[in-house]
């Protein structure tokens, strides 16, 4: 029996007993919606995507709690790399691009954004620069960009589950204008390295 392992984790437990129970919950909706019509179903519809939120949420707060610590170590060395950046706003059209910080901003960028920049452990590539694009009006992410400190490229932007937004021309073009300044902040940073 998996749940008497001795190996096993609260984590993992949590993760069976919520898959048992998403399976028990999705057959008892499943047959509870060929025989249920007009306001009841769509009532039945609207708690079960709550269930799911709930459960989706309590799956993030354990994969947050989990990640914490790693986070906390690669903090220090993000930091250093990265402090150089810190003030650099750049402006545009209903946005601002910012340096993200931290690797818990990386960590609430890519959870915001539904991308992989924090799985893949973006914020470990030393020749990399992650920036924000921020809403103006909420500061909420509108897309993130990697930039290449090698050769002051942009190497990829991406909004939500990696697609483009209606901002990402512009938000391309105006960094691209910056890439000379980003070049400058690098240099100042290897010079006082020195």
């Amino acid at each position: 029996n998996t749940l008497a392992s001795e190996s096993f984790t609260p984590e993992a437990y949590f993760e069976v007993i919520t898959q048992r129970l998403e399976s028990q919950v999705a057959r008892n909706i499943r047959d509870r919606l060929s025989i249920v019509e007009g306001e009841k179903r769509s009532q039945l519809l609207e708690a079960h995507k709550q269930m799911l939120a709930r459960v989706e949420r309590k799956r993030s707060k354990i994969e947050f709690e989990n990640r914490m610590s790693d986070i906390a170590k690669e903090e220090p060395q993000y930091k250093q790399m990265r402090q150089a950046f810190f003030g650099l706003c750049i402006s545009g059209n209903g946005f601002n691009v910012v340096c993200i910080k931290s690797v818990k901003e990386v960590f609430y960028e890519a959870k915001a954004l539904h991308h992989c920049m924090f799985t893949n452990s973006y914020y470990k590539k030393q020749d990399s620069l992650l920036l924000s694009a921020r809403s103006s009006d909420t500061g909420e992410p509108i897309e993130s960009l990697e930039v290449s400190l090698r050769d002051f490229s942009i190497l990829q932007c991406r909004g939500d589950h990696n697609k483009e937004t209606d901002y990402h021309k512009q938000i391309v073009e105006v960094v691209s204008q910056h890439l000379p300044d980003i070049r400058a902040l690098a240099t100042q940073k290897r010079v006082s390295n020195f």
